[in-house]
């Protein structure tokens, strides 16, 4: 069985530039998923302190005076 190459040699720069663009777009879909649900991280940051204030304050281990 005859093995067939392709018609184009692949080079150090065609590597070296494809690794850039897949860390670019891993960069752009990190940033993407950290704008999609503002909101809702607000609302859990929220539920997060408030949950914090009320442990501290009723357990005793904490005092605000």
């Amino acid at each position: 069985m005859k093995i067939e190459y392709p018609p184009y040699t692949i080079t150090d720069k065609m590597l070296n530039l494809a690794t850039k663009i897949m860390e670019k777009i891993g960069e752009a879909n990190y940033l993407e998923s950290l704008n999609r649900y503002p909101e809702l991280r607000r609302k859990t940051r929220i539920k997060s302190i408030m949950y914090f204030y009320l442990s501290t304050t009723y357990n005793g281990s904490y005092s605000y005076g």
